[in-house]
């Protein structure tokens, strides 16, 4: 593994646990084990940093989405995978929400890196649309509602009542997408 990936791996646990602006330069080049200067000299300073981190860590789902034949088919593979990234890396989502919620002036930065997703989700509801497939008066109204609906699991601890009996198992997915796809038909 190369300092630059310790630098992104480190940064990633610090701010995730610390939030952005509690960690510093020095305490993530210590976690990393290098010198406090290759931040710079890789990243250009920490906000570099966090940018990196987005464009390194943040899936774009293109191969999560091959081999579908349908629009429909297509969108709800991209869903999961964005459902399922709670799972895969809670470092980086719980990131991604502590920026959301501070309406951090950061999010300008990382936005290119989470874009691209919800740029493919938005293709995929026109293209369904386009097809017949689904009925909606809104593809804007559509788009705002499959957020919201893929985001909840991610603030399934504040939301719940009993947050010991949700979990992000293949039946929760898989009932929340039926759910999903059920409101946009």
């Amino acid at each position: 593994m190369t300092k630059k990936e310790h630098l992104l791996i480190s940064a990633k646990k610090l701010f995730s646990s610390q939030g952005y602006d509690k960690t510093s330069i020095r305490e993530i080049a210590r976690d990393a084990q290098v010198n406090s200067s290759m931040i710079s000299y890789y990243y250009g300073g920490k906000e570099g940093l966090l940018v990196g981190l987005f464009d390194y860590y943040f899936p774009e789902y293109e191969e999560d989405t091959k081999g579908y034949t349908t629009s429909l088919e297509t969108l709800e593979a991209t869903l999961r995978s964005v459902i399922k990234l709670r799972e895969i890396d809670t470092e980086l989502v719980d990131l991604l929400h502590s920026e959301l919620l501070l309406r951090s002036p950061r999010l300008e930065l990382i936005k290119p890196s989470i874009q691209r997703t919800w740029k493919r989700i938005y293709e995929q509801l026109k293209a369904c649309q386009e097809a017949g497939i689904i009925n909606v008066l809104s593809i804007d109204t559509a788009y705002l509602y499959l957020l919201a609906g893929i985001s909840f699991p991610y603030h399934n601890e504040t939301f719940h009542i009993n947050s010991d009996m949700l979990t992000l198992d293949e039946t929760f997915v898989d009932q929340l997408i039926q759910m999903l796809m059920k409101g946009l038909k």
